[in-house]
């Protein structure tokens, strides 16, 4: 079931940073920011954010990308799954779309990549046979290290914290050293590390571990599923990355719970199937929880993962895009139209794919501003789209402002 698959990767691409209540990040508008989109069959397209005019378009051969595209110094990574398990991250030059390199592994990459300091992190896995988290250098592609890793990895993003790489496994969180790729402190849930056990050893299925972590201060927020080893439940938890412990679990009362979680103004915006939360950060208390309605225009699953801008949460669910007042839970409006990807805040702009369109939206009234048809060649659209402003300002769903 191809169509269920899909749902597994779009929602852990990105992962957050804090998103500053006091600041909205947007600049007057510029005629020359570019808006980014890949289909899943890999013809990627350099779209003009104002008027929608397609700047440049290629097609990848034999690329399967399904996580969102990132950019840093005038280059454009996206992270392919590959065909015959071999996975490949591709740089572009951002102004022309000129292939520049490519990394090739053995494996799937479903995440989107991590820049930092002039490296790119992102991790691979082959079902049953291993999982492997790897460093390349971002100018030219070179291998810098590959960890072997012990626990099952397979769609959540990176993320960096005090010069640590964060990301979730199924026994927990994961934190590397940057510079060697040695495990730091595997699991904050106290899970032994342990060998990679085969499909029906994990009752059948295979973990199912699909967030991305949120790091806020010293704290990582996570949604996990019943895919973790030893967990009974669904759950959203809350770690204490400087004692090594979960300080916090919610249970969730749907078991496919695959967002990952975004932290605004001391609050922490998570969804599950039915609903999205709103948690007090310090005192864990529910502010608000809002039931997502079963609309005309429906998809069989919810997409995407929550971004707040101006006090607002964007979130996409069974095909439609919310604007959810972020103290009061209250809808301001909703947006229709067989949505499957994470929203993208730019200069009071929603962007956003559907299977077949690459949509902008306005902010502020859920009015279409305009929509860019997908290649006919393409199957559809399953990663969100990118905000490329300049070689060091790129916005990305769920995070306010340059990526992290």
């Amino acid at each position: 079931m191809k169509f269920a698959f899909f749902i597994f990767f779009i929602l852990s691409i990105a992962s957050c940073k804090k998103q500053d209540p006091d600041k909205s990040g947007i600049e007057p508008e510029e005629d020359n920011v570019t808006l980014f989109v890949c289909g899943d069959k890999g013809t990627c397209s350099a779209i003009n954010a104002k008027t929608s005019e397609i700047k440049w378009q290629v097609n990848l051969p034999e690329a399967n990308i399904l996580s969102s595209p990132t950019s840093e110094n005038g280059l454009i990574f996206i992270a392919s799954t590959g065909f015959n398990k071999m996975g490949k991250v591709i740089a572009l030059d951002i102004k022309t779309g000129k292939q520049v390199w490519t990394f090739s592994t053995p494996g799937t990459i479903l995440s989107t990549p991590l820049i930092s300091d002039g490296k790119i992190y992102f991790g691979s896995w082959l079902p049953v046979t291993f999982s492997q988290f790897h460093s390349v250098d971002a100018k030219s592609g070179s291998l810098i290290w590959t960890s072997q890793l012990l626990s099952y990895y397979r769609d959540s993003s990176p993320t960096i914290h005090n010069d640590k790489i964060i990301f979730s496994t199924r026994d927990g969180l994961e934190i590397l050293n940057k510079e060697n790729g040695i495990s730091l402190k595997s699991s904050t849930n106290n899970l032994s590390n342990r060998k990679l056990k085969k499909t029906q050893e994990t009752h059948g299925l295979e973990p199912l571990v699909f967030s991305s972590p949120c790091i806020s201060g010293d704290y990582a927020y996570l949604v996990t599923s019943n895919g973790f080893a030893e967990a009974s439940e669904p759950a959203f938890e809350i770690h204490d990355l400087s004692a090594n412990n979960v300080e916090w679990r919610f249970p969730l009362p749907v078991s496919l719970t695959v967002s990952s979680p975004t932290v605004y103004n001391n609050l922490v915006f998570f969804n599950d199937h039915n609903h999205i939360y709103a948690v007090d950060v310090k005192s864990h208390d529910t502010k608000w929880k809002f039931k997502f309605p079963n609309l005309e225009n429906h998809r069989d699953y919810p997409y995407g993962s929550p971004t707040v801008q101006d006090g607002v949460v964007y979130i996409i669910s069974l095909g439609s895009l919310f604007a959810i007042d972020a103290l009061t839970g209250v809808e301001k409006w909703h947006y229709a139209n067989q949505l499957s990807s994470s929203p993208l805040y730019y200069n009071s702009v929603i962007y956003v794919n559907s299977t077949t369109h690459t949509h902008a939206i306005n902010a502020k009234n859920g009015q279409l501003l305009w929509k860019h048809a997908l290649d006919s060649n393409e199957h559809e659209i399953t990663s969100s789209p990118v905000i490329i402003k300049n070689e060091k300002e790129v916005f990305h769903s769920g995070i306010s402002g340059n990526h992290q």
